[in-house]
């Protein structure tokens, strides 16, 4: 069950009307792939949704109707070898690796998944969807902003993961990448 925010989040966002999960499924056995239950969950769910990107955008879900980047009517799955494997989930340009395993990991955070990647991306669109713009900090190095962070901002357990930890209050939005022991962004106002 997502937040209160995410589903706000979601609710800002526009959706087109997707392709049934009944028909993904069918799609992806007769493309000889097997549907995997997060991969329904997520059709399920997210379908149809459209996320902008900058000047791009992503729209949610294996199959559709019409696409650009993914054959229409089709789904991408590709096989990683060693008995995994990762479908498409969005109509998106591949760089951006919207891609789902079996078990439900998002690529594209990455995120442990899609449910959390969607609570990452309520914190952030909640911190800067205020009336004022906020500062972006690249490059942070000094040890004090860690101080700042961890003493002024809350964690956000919902869009934290293996990957991420997101600490957010009204005046920083910051996330802290876990594998490379650095600040990956870090917003202020």
């Amino acid at each position: 069950m997502l937040s209160s925010a995410a589903d706000t989040y979601l609710a800002s966002l526009d959706r087109i009307t997707p392709v049934s999960t009944a028909h993904v499924e069918r799609v992806l056995i007769d493309e000889g792939a097997d549907p995997w239950p997060a991969w329904l969950a997520f059709h399920e769910r997210y379908a149809g949704y459209v996320q902008p990107i900058a000047l791009d955008r992503a729209v949610w879900g294996i199959v559709h109707v019409r696409s650009h980047w993914i054959m229409e009517g089709r789904c991408a799955v590709v096989d990683q070898g060693q008995a995994t494997e990762t479908v498409c989930c969005a109509d998106v340009h591949p760089s951006y690796a919207y891609e789902l395993d079996r078990q439900g990991l998002f690529s594209g955070g990455p995120a442990d998944s899609f449910d959390v990647y969607v609570e990452q991306l309520a914190a952030w669109w909640h911190f800067v969807g205020k009336s004022y713009r906020p500062r972006r900090l690249w490059s942070v190095t000094d040890p004090a902003w860690t101080h700042i962070i961890r003493t002024q901002a809350e964690r956000v357990d919902r869009a934290s993961d293996s990957f991420h930890e997101v600490f957010s209050s009204d005046r920083i939005h910051a996330v802290w990448d876990i594998e490379l022991e650095r600040w990956d962004t870090i917003l202020t106002r």
